[in-house]
């Protein structure tokens, strides 16, 4: 994965998703936690997950995480 000269990062999450019957049930977490791991492991250090702003409850999980808003508004590529 190459870097964007805007939002440094070794790795992306493009998707994580979790259905409605599940939320709020620590699946999100375990999910993301697998994903930060198998990057880990490939000796990944930094990662990018991009969040539609009108995107509310993905913001929340992401912050409670303690993910770090780098960037609001587009991105021209």
């Amino acid at each position: 994965v190459q870097s964007h000269p805007e939002v440094p990062y070794e790795g992306e999450i493009t998707e994580l998703y979790v259905e409605l019957d599940f939320l709020r049930q620590g699946v999100g977490r375990q999910l993301l936690s697998s994903m930060i791991q198998a990057m880990a492991n490939t000796g990944l250090k930094s990662y990018n997950v991009w969040v539609l702003s009108l995107n509310i409850r993905a913001r929340r999980f992401y912050e409670a995480v303690g993910a770090t808003k780098i960037i609001n508004g587009p991105v021209h590529w």
